[in-house]
């Protein structure tokens, strides 16, 4: 059975890195973000998870309020659907799936 990791709330562009001490991380198998990874900043955000979980380890990111609703400059105007589209595709592109 895997062994799965959770954290949230991280809020990246708050501290820039987060700063989680990931020797607390216990043994897993799969990262989950649960919600509020960032507000602005994205794409660093994703990375930094990327590099959290490490190069073969499967990274899921469940979206927050924080993620979706207070949201970069060019999002302001946008529909809901196409703020998770534009994250979605963010996130694929880092190997991190929504």
């Amino acid at each position: 059975m895997p062994k799965l990791a959770f954290i949230s709330d991280t809020h990246f562009d708050r501290v820039d890195p987060p700063d989680i001490d990931t020797s607390r991380l216990p043994d897993f198998d799969v990262l989950i973000h649960a919600g509020d990874l960032a507000e602005r900043g994205k794409d660093r955000a994703l990375a930094w998870l990327r590099r959290l979980a490490g190069p073969d380890r499967p990274v899921v990111f469940c979206p927050g309020n924080h993620d979706l609703y207070a949201v970069e400059d060019d999002w302001k105007d946008a529909p809901l659907g196409e703020r998770v589209a534009d994250l979605t595709r963010l996130a694929t592109g880092h190997g991190v799936a929504i």
